[in-house]
């Protein structure tokens, strides 16, 4: 059984019970290696904030544990053998004259305002 009634009063609770973040078990040997982070250097002089970025920028590249979140993503290639075709045959007409769209109107009440759009539909 939970006692949530610490949860709700928490300047109740013991100053034993408290403990300080941060502090680990020097008796027992850490579940995971801690991450070796790269020395940096202090804030750096105003004039130098570029070296100061540039540096940072190097550390996060050479970071081998850091994932990548963002990536280089190419859309325009189809790969070889695509059947893909260009698009900009859908603007222009083949026959020259008026499409017949009335058999929208076929198509059920879901296609209705699109059998409007483009036939005018059954007024």
């Amino acid at each position: 059984d939970y006692d949530l009634s610490q949860l709700q009063q928490p300047d109740t609770v013991e100053p034993d019970a408290i403990k300080p973040v941060g502090i680990r078990r020097l008796d027992e040997r850490p579940i995971h290696a801690e991450p070796q982070y790269p020395v940096r250097s202090a804030a750096p002089h105003p004039g130098d904030i570029g070296d100061f970025i540039n540096e940072g920028l190097k550390a996060a590249d050479n970071d081998p544990t850091a994932p990548p979140y963002d990536s280089l993503l190419v859309f325009d290639y189809e790969g070889s053998g695509s059947t893909a075709g260009s698009l900009s045959s859908l603007n222009s007409s083949s026959s020259g004259g008026e499409q017949d769209y009335d058999y929208l109107n076929d198509w059920g009440p879901r296609f209705k305002k699109l059998a409007d759009m483009y036939g005018g539909g059954d007024d």
